[in-house]
């Protein structure tokens, strides 16, 4: 539980820092932010559902609802 607690936080550091130089920063500044916070509510999520469980088949299902989760922020549909 821990070393997926380390890898989502790592991984928001890591699409929180990354990023190069900009022609348009005012338009991309809000499309990362809405990736930056859908990120945020699926590690929240991931952080709940796996205190919440107390089997490995319910771990798992929490790592396939973290991954489904991170492909809807990727995609741009969010909730």
């Amino acid at each position: 539980m821990r070393l997926s607690v380390i890898a989502a936080l790592l991984s928001v550091g890591f699409f929180a820092g990354c990023g190069g130089m900009e022609e348009e920063p005012q338009d991309a500044e809000v499309t990362g932010q809405n990736f930056t916070q859908c990120w945020n509510q699926c590690v929240a999520t991931h952080q709940g559902c796996l205190q919440a469980a107390t089997t490995p088949d319910a771990k798992a299902f929490c790592d396939k609802k973290f991954n489904f989760c991170v492909d809807r922020c990727e995609s741009g549909t969010v909730r």
